[in-house]
């Protein structure tokens, strides 16, 4: 049985003489990545994970004790156009303005030096988005797995700055890039469920009166921003669901991606809004961050503003990180204890 100020003292404990090495560890992550880890850890005492496994086999009852977590009708919205501008301008001559749009944008790519301008700049975006995503697959990915790495070390006294990196050795590459791939790929598609609200806003106004705009503008916001955000609903389940996959990767980079879903997913029920409850513990951490961003950009510019953001953040992160690497080890107890797993497997290697 735990509670989130159970966590955040054993991660206090375990970062005691970690602090720093985790500060370096987390502001290379930041510039290297631009972004926090999906997960990270930071000791705690074994005494109190063997006491949650002993709690969890011995008691029939699986619950917890989490403390801490705890249009106006007659509005018109129509134009009101005066008579002699209403008789002025009729269908044809809206679909005449748009031919005309549409036959100078023509006429323009018609223009050779105009068109190898736009040709280059198309060819620069798409290259920037292959290089970008080659980064983030083969080296942001496996730097994520590291950081975990570096904090499930450091639960055991033994950990160095080079854990960042370990992902990287031969037999660990491939494998941990294979798993994050597949991580990032079943997110990714459960994030295209947001072109739903959006093809229906499309189509809102494509078949609208092109008299109407405004109408037609608050009409689509009133239907697509409400299925807008019921279509991130999947894909926050599915983030939480497999919130263990990279812990279990840096343990044993070995596993397969289809197992380490499979222990994830088992693992996790009944767990999610808890995570979320303890990851919300620390929104007062970082949106303090955020705002220190913010000021120290407006007086500093934004390259040393960045800078200070970056060293702001890494301040917070090895705390925040450390906490979630205790439930990852309560979560960890738990599926071996209900043989969702074994400690040979998640122990790895």
């Amino acid at each position: 049985m735990w509670t989130v100020s159970m966590l955040k003292e054993n991660a206090k404990a375990a970062l005691k003489n970690f602090y720093w090495p985790a500060f370096l560890v987390s502001l290379i992550f930041i510039l290297l990545t631009g972004t926090g880890s999906s997960s990270s850890g930071g000791g705690s005492s074994d005494e109190f994970i063997n006491e949650y496994y002993n709690n969890y086999s011995n008691s029939s009852d699986s619950s917890y004790d989490y403390g801490d977590y705890s249009s106006d009708d007659d509005y018109d919205y129509s134009y009101d156009y005066d008579d002699d501008i209403d008789s002025s301008f009729s269908q044809d001559d809206y679909e005449q303005i748009f031919n005309d749009m549409f036959s100078g944008f023509g006429d323009m790519l018609g223009d050779t030096s105009v068109s190898a301008i736009i040709s280059v700049a198309i060819a620069v975006v798409i290259i920037v988005m292959i290089v970008t995503l080659a980064y983030n697959i083969f080296f942001a990915n496996p730097l994520t797995v590291g950081y975990n790495n570096f904090f499930l070390n450091a639960r055991t006294g033994n950990a160095g700055v080079g854990e960042l990196f370990s992902q990287f050795k031969h037999g660990h590459y491939m494998a941990t890039v294979k798993n994050m791939f597949f991580l990032k790929l079943r997110l990714f598609l459960w994030s295209l469920l947001v072109l739903i609200p959006i093809g229906i806003g499309i189509l809102i106004f494509a078949k609208s009166d092109s008299r109407d705009i405004m109408g037609s503008l608050v009409l689509a916001i009133l239907i697509v921003l409400p299925l807008y955000f019921v279509a991130l609903i999947p894909q926050i389940i599915k983030k939480y669901e497999y919130f263990l996959v990279p812990y279990i990767t840096a343990e044993n980079p070995n596993i397969t991606p289809n197992r380490a879903f499979e222990i994830s997913s088992q693992t996790m029920k009944g767990e999610k809004m808890h995570c979320f409850g303890l990851q919300m513990s620390f929104i007062g951490w970082l949106i303090l961050g955020g705002l220190a961003g913010s000021i120290f950009t407006a007086f500093l510019g934004v390259l040393l503003g960045s800078a200070a953001t970056a060293a702001g953040m890494a301040l917070i992160y090895p705390y925040l990180y450390a906490t979630l690497a205790e439930f990852y080890c309560c979560m960890k107890e738990k599926a071996i204890a209900t043989g969702i797993s074994s400690r040979d497997e998640l122990d790895g290697l």
